[in-house]
């Protein structure tokens, strides 16, 4: 809300199922989540220590970028490589996956859908190349895996404060208690590790063999709710908001979250998401500052207003 309003220019955020991309689609702004460990998590407090990823959010994603150049060590800078030498505008030979069932939540609001579309068309006049793309079973199934791991990660970190329970939020509260019912034995715990490992792979092979650069979703099913219906753990309006980006920290693929428009029935800004493979985090950086020079963060003073006091 403070980078959306103007109150600043840039922030730091933290994401273990869409913390950094889904304020951004609801508030008008963009956000970035590196690879995961490209960017260390030392001095943060972990929530979930194999899905926590720290990235930037801006207005724009080409201020994200050079933040991320920021936060990156010489040598990380090196395992990703150079920038692409094309200009910005010209997205000739890129090739961008289409989900054959975009709305795979059954969530998708009709003004996200919009913007999805605004934000396809646009990546075709930028000369880019639509692809239909099935995600591996694999993958969708190893997902179900995401909450039992993430509970027991925070469990073996969060459980020596269970005792202070004033330290926590209400929310951060609740997955606490969860994870305490949740959590999985060390056996079951490298198990699941495993088939997330597998479903990975497969991941990026699909992505390989469709010689993809990124896929394009929509960021949030959902436009903003009110500020008070997404609070709980098992939340309804919670659930859809993360219904799309969790995912993502399950693979730890980077992210590029920005602005696809303003709904034309809510008023409320909507975003997408595009998705590389792991270490194309300035590929996708590179993708989305192209999508940005034809869809440009709102500005209206209404819907951010409205979207900051229902966020």
């Amino acid at each position: 809300m403070a980078v959306a309003s103007g109150a600043v220019p840039l922030a730091l955020g933290t994401d273990t199922a869409g913390s950094l991309r889904i304020p951004a689609a609801l508030c008008g702004i963009s956000s970035f989540k590196p690879t995961y460990g490209l960017v260390p998590n030392q001095g943060s407090i972990p929530l979930a220590a194999s899905f926590d990823h720290i990235g930037p959010m801006a207005r724009e994603v080409s201020d994200c970028a050079r933040v991320f150049m920021l936060m990156l060590s010489d040598s990380d800078r090196h395992r990703l490589g150079g920038r692409r030498s094309v200009p910005p505008e010209d997205l000739s030979g890129i090739r961008i996956g289409i989900c054959e069932a975009p709305d795979r939540t059954g969530l998708l609001d009709e003004d996200v859908a919009t913007g999805l579309v605004r934000a396809s068309e646009s990546l075709v006049e930028l000369g880019a190349e639509l692809v239909s793309f099935r995600f591996p079973a694999d993958l969708l199934e190893g997902f179900a895996d995401f909450m039992p791991l993430l509970c027991t990660d925070l469990w073996r970190y969060h459980r020596t404060l269970t005792n202070e329970p004033g330290k926590y939020q209400p929310d951060v509260a609740a997955l606490v208690n969860a994870a305490a019912a949740d959590h999985l034995d060390a056996e079951r715990y490298a198990e699941a590790q495993r088939r997330r490992r597998r479903a990975i792979a497969r991941w990026e092979e699909g992505m390989a063999s469709a010689n993809l650069n990124a896929v394009l979703e929509p960021t949030c099913p959902i436009t903003a709710p009110l500020r008070a219906s997404h609070g709980d753990v098992g939340n309804p309006a919670a659930v859809s908001l993360a219904a799309l980006t969790a995912l993502w920290d399950y693979t730890g693929s980077p992210v590029v979250a920005l602005p696809s428009g303003v709904g034309p029935d809510s008023g409320l800004p909507t975003g997408v998401s595009l998705v590389g493979t792991c270490d194309t985090d300035l590929q996708v950086l590179d993708i989305g500052v192209a999508l940005q020079t034809l869809m440009r963060p709102p500005t209206s003073p209404i819907a951010l207003r409205v979207a900051a006091s229902a966020w």
